[in-house]
């Protein structure tokens, strides 16, 4: 990256501007439990709004720092976006079981200054190839019926979408994948047969 466009994403990330794509690559990975702590402070980042959309309620500090602290690796994979130094997104995979099976719960953040620069897409493809990896077959989504961004990033994968009782649903096969999201390599880490929920991302 040329000094001219390192200058640019500093002042874009201290700022609250978004930063055009082209000057900057996200860093996804799995995350391990020393990374909890970062991850419980992506978390108390997200504004009023934002963590009632996540959490479903307005989550205090306390709340957000328990929330990353007991998460169970065992049956949880947690993927960080990591940029400017500090995880701007996360989409956390979880098991509908004790272990891992077929199924599992996604949930979507990503901090408000951060969005619109391709963080969304980037977590779902990684979800994806940690998905197909590990031989799972689909991805169920839910999302806010006004949630266009995350819907539009679904719609990369070739989601099937319905809406219903005022939800939009979405299942994505790892059978329908575009080749770009299974050539792309990927980390080791997260199952996702999944249910989501998102932000608008």
């Amino acid at each position: 990256m040329s000094e001219h466009a390192m200058s640019a994403l500093a002042a874009g990330s201290s700022t609250g501007i978004a930063v055009p794509h082209g000057l900057w690559k996200p860093a996804v990975r799995a995350l391990q439990s020393a990374d909890l702590a970062c991850f419980g402070r992506h978390l108390q980042r997200l504004q009023g709004d934002c963590r009632r959309s996540r959490f479903g309620l307005a989550a205090s500090d306390a709340f957000l720092r328990d929330y990353a602290a007991r998460v169970d690796l065992a049956n949880t994979a947690v993927l960080g976006c990591f940029a400017d130094g500090d995880m701007r997104g996360v989409c956390e995979v979880r098991s509908l079981r004790s272990g891992w099976c077929a199924e599992a719960e996604l949930a979507f953040s990503v901090e408000k200054a951060w969005r619109g620069r391709g963080i969304g897409t980037a977590l779902m493809a990684r979800a994806i190839r940690a998905a197909r990896d590990l031989g799972i077959e689909h991805l169920y989504l839910t999302c806010h019926p006004g949630n266009r961004g995350m819907q539009c990033i679904a719609a990369k994968f070739a989601a099937t979408m319905s809406y219903d009782d005022g939800e939009c649903f979405a299942d994505i096969s790892m059978h329908c994948q575009p080749m770009s999201a299974l050539l792309e390599p990927g980390e080791g880490g997260a199952p996702a047969c999944s249910r989501m929920v998102v932000l608008d991302l």
